[in-house]
């Protein structure tokens, strides 16, 4: 499973998300209620909060042989507040702090 995020941010707010999941049916899948609940939000844990409930609620995936809808369900969730988390924090960044690739300090 995996999801893909991308935040647009209007100085602190969420001016636009949007999220994709893999792994969860078919093809990707998009949970347009939870980018519309995102839209001119302050990115507050609470916020992230609640669309990690509203994607576990919205998303519908299968069982199979290597996890149960309901964990794909949960980790949907939480996968999606992660990747929001950082989206947001990469759109934030000035454009020269980014010309590392995420590295800091000398790390890889």
């Amino acid at each position: 499973m995996g999801v893909a995020a991308v935040v647009t941010m209007d100085e602190n707010r969420c001016a636009q998300a949007r999220l994709v999941f893999t792994g969860v049916g078919p093809t990707p899948v998009r949970i347009p209620e939870a980018e519309m609940a995102l839209a001119g939000t302050v990115l507050t844990d609470a916020v992230l909060a609640d669309v990690r409930t509203l994607v576990a609620d919205r998303i519908d995936p299968e069982d199979d042989v290597h996890a149960t809808a309901q964990y794909r369900k949960d980790v949907a969730g939480v996968l999606a507040e992660r990747a929001l988390r950082a989206a947001a924090t990469r759109a934030m960044q000035p454009a020269d702090d980014l010309s590392d690739h995420g590295h800091h300090g000398g790390e890889i």
